[in-house]
Parts: structure tokens; C-alpha cells; sequence
């Protein structure tokens, strides 16, 4: 079976139909420091959706203000911006562009199968 990122939850570890299947979801990488800073300061764990804020702070210091204006260009830049759900970059189009860890799930457990890219090629 092929998957979307829901699948990373531990209650879809008990279903046996999904042993082998494959999903995408993003890098755990970068959030392990902060959501350790996370968790003493606030005694429980850090919502996946608090981490999005921290990579909006990227974009935000990439964006310049002039006199009577803000100049969102730079955040269209190729490099993208290493965030803490992983690699990402806005395009042109209004897309966002994301690099994904592969996962398969393997004897109830997450197995990355391919780490997400770390730099755009």
C-alpha cells in the first residue's frame, strides 16, 4: 500500500494490512533539539502545526522592507530554506516545494527507507 503523511501515527502500527507499506512524510532531523526545549518548557510535546511557525520565521527573515513597501521576492529563492520539518522552497506559481523522507512500515514500527534531501540538486 502507498500512503500520505496521516500515516505516522503509532495507532496504524497495529494494523497488520499496512506491514510493508510505504508513505511519504517530513524529516524529524532538525525538530529533535527543539522539541526537547519544547517539552521542558511547557511539560508536553510540541504540535506537529507550532513547528510550520518556526519555519515561517525563515521566510520572514528573508524578506526585506523598504520605505512603503515589502519585497516578498527573495523568499522565491532556488536554495529554499531548511526548516524544521525538513527542506522546502516556494515557487513562482504559488506552490510550495517540499522534500520528503520515505518511510515503510516494518514489524509495528517507522522505517525511514530514503532520508529527505538535505540540499535542492
Amino acid at each position: 500500500f502507498l500512503g500520505t503523511s496521516s500515516w505516522e501515527d503509532n495507532s496504524i502500527l497495529n494494523e497488520p494490512a499496512l506491514d510493508g507499506g510505504i508513505f511519504v512524510a517530513t524529516s524529524k532531523v532538525y525538530q529533535k533539539d527543539v522539541s526537547k526545549i519544547y517539552n521542558r518548557s511547557f511539560n508536553e510535546d510540541m504540535p506537529s502545526i507550532a513547528m510550520i511557525a518556526y519555519d515561517i520565521l525563515a521566510l520572514l527573515n528573508s524578506i526585506t522592507i523598504s520605505e512603503k513597501e515589502i519585497n516578498v521576492s527573495y523568499i522565491l529563492n532556488q536554495e529554499g530554506y531548511l526548516g524544521l520539518r525538513g527542506l522546502f522552497r516556494l515557487n513562482k506559481n504559488g506552490t510550495v516545494e517540499r522534500s520528503f523522507d520515505i518511510k515503510t512500515i516494518k514489524r509495528k514500527k517507522f522505517i525511514v527507507y530514503e532520508e529527505a534531501q538535505s540540499a535542492w540538486n
